[in-house]
C-alpha cells in the first residue's frame, strides 16, 4: 500500500475521532471562545482549535497524526499527540501515549492498532484544560 493510500484510508478513521475529542475539550473550556474544531493538514496531518485572548497572545489546541518516517524511524508508522501551545510557542500541555517507548508507533495500515492507540488519547481527561490555558495565560502576564 502507498503512502498516500494508508494514509487516506487511516484519516477516514482518525478525522472523525479527532475533531470529537477537540469538541470535548471545548465543551470543557466554556470561558474559553474556541473556534470550530477543523482539519488544519497541510504538511502534517492534524485537526485543531484556537482562540484569541485579544492581546495578541492565544492558544492553539489540536490532535496530530505523527508519521514515523517524518521522526527518522522506520516508515508506515503512526503516533497520535494531543498538544495545546501559545502563540509564542509555548507548551502548555501534551500527550503522545507511549512517547519515549519502542511501542510509540502503531503500523498506520493496521486500522484495529491504529483505533486502539485512538483509543488511549481518547482516554484523556480533559477537566483540567481550561484551567491549564488561564494558568499559562498568568504567568505570561506576571
Amino acid at each position: 500500500m502507498t503512502r498516500q493510500r494508508s494514509l487516506t484510508r487511516m484519516m477516514k478513521l482518525v478525522a472523525p475521532r479527532a475533531l470529537a475529542l477537540l469538541e470535548r475539550v471545548r465543551e470543557a473550556c466554556p470561558e474559553v471562545n474556541f473556534a470550530e474544531p477543523a482539519d488544519e493538514s497541510g504538511d502534517d496531518v492534524r485537526w485543531g482549535m484556537w482562540h484569541e485572548f485579544g492581546d495578541g497572545d492565544g492558544v492553539d489546541v489540536y490532535v496530530e497524526a505523527h508519521l514515523s518516517e517524518d521522526y527518522g524511524d522506520r516508515g508506515g508508522g503512526v503516533a497520535f499527540g494531543f498538544h495545546m501551545t501559545g502563540w509564542g510557542g509555548e507548551i502548555i500541555g501534551m500527550c503522545t501515549p507511549r512517547n519515549y517507548t519502542p511501542e510509540v508507533w502503531v503500523p498506520r495500515n493496521n486500522m484495529s492498532s491504529v483505533d486502539a492507540r485512538l483509543r488511549e488519547l481518547e482516554s484523556l481527561d480533559v477537566s483540567g484544560v481550561q484551567d491549564m490555558i488561564f494558568a499559562h495565560l498568568s504567568r505570561r502576564a506576571a
